[in-house]
């Protein structure tokens, strides 16, 4: 079984080969018994596909946002009222409010760059 991260989701390539696995024995049964064994196969496989996505999701935890300001606007975090906190690409970031979300999602690369250099500025 082999497991990756593709675009925040996880794909199970396993899934794939149980699929056309699946549909081969379905098309080409003769009797109800290969149902009888497919069947619980089918449902481990799952179970153990379900298994590795939480173990991934679980290890995939975001780097934390360290500022104390809004990367757009500068504004320090809390003077209007809670954060608005997400995640972009496996890192934390926190907005002042969530109408800075909308310029950061224009060029969240410059953004990203500001919020490395000040992390390494605080250091």
């Amino acid at each position: 079984m082999q497991a990756r991260l593709a675009k925040g989701r996880i794909f199970c390539s396993c899934l794939g080969s149980i699929r056309s696995k699946t549909v081969y024995c379905i098309e080409n049964m003769k009797s109800r018994t290969t149902l009888k064994y497919l069947a619980p196969i089918l449902l481990g496989a799952a179970l153990a596909c379900q298994a590795a996505d939480k173990s991934d999701k679980a290890a995939a935890k975001p780097k934390p946002y360290t500022l104390k300001t809004c990367p757009v606007s500068d504004e320090k975090l809390g003077d209007m009222g809670d954060p608005y906190v997400f995640t972009h690409e496996g890192r934390e970031i926190k907005l002042c409010c969530k109408g800075c979300l909308k310029d950061f999602n224009k060029d969240s690369a410059k953004f990203v760059k500001k919020i490395e250099k000040a992390e390494k500025a605080a250091k």
